[in-house]
């Protein structure tokens, strides 16, 4: 009678142990499912974002000379500040990141001790025409500006 006691007790922690197993591997499945399934549109847009950016290099240029050998045109290098919008784009209607831009902007300005030269109707027509494109903030801006 002891033995079947025991083998019973055995056969009802052998079930228990599989019924927890089983819960486990169930939490897992459900989990996996949630990520690769239900939230796959969140992290593909999160990944597109963190992966690819596209920047527009234009082609070099020679110098250009006039009939008696004088420069007209000629290559120097030149540095600008671009913003890229759809790293600071925020939820809901344009003026909220139209003014998420210009707080950026000015600290920026602040940061990099120049004048602001964008203004916030520059802002919202780039985000309004050009908005895959960086916005440039500051052209043509020296090396002092650049080292900051």
């Amino acid at each position: 009678m002891a033995r079947t006691d025991a083998r019973g007790l055995y056969r009802a922690r052998l079930r228990l142990t599989m019924l927890a197993m089983l819960g486990v591997l169930s939490y897992f499945v459900v989990a996996l499912w949630a990520v690769q399934v239900r939230d796959a549109s969140e992290y593909r847009g999160r990944e597109s974002r963190q992966s690819v950016r596209r920047v527009r290099l234009p082609a070099t240029r020679g110098a250009i000379f006039d009939r008696h050998g004088r420069p007209l045109a000629d290559n120097r290098p030149g540095y600008g500040i671009a913003i890229y919008v759809e790293e600071l784009r925020q939820p809901g209607r344009i003026p909220r990141t139209v003014e998420r831009i210009g707080h950026v902007v000015d600290q920026l300005a602040d940061t990099l001790r120049i004048e602001r030269e964008i203004s916030e109707s520059d802002i919202r027509e780039h985000e309004r025409r050009r908005r895959p494109l960086p916005l440039m903030a500051w052209r043509d801006v020296g090396k002092d500006v650049v080292a900051r």
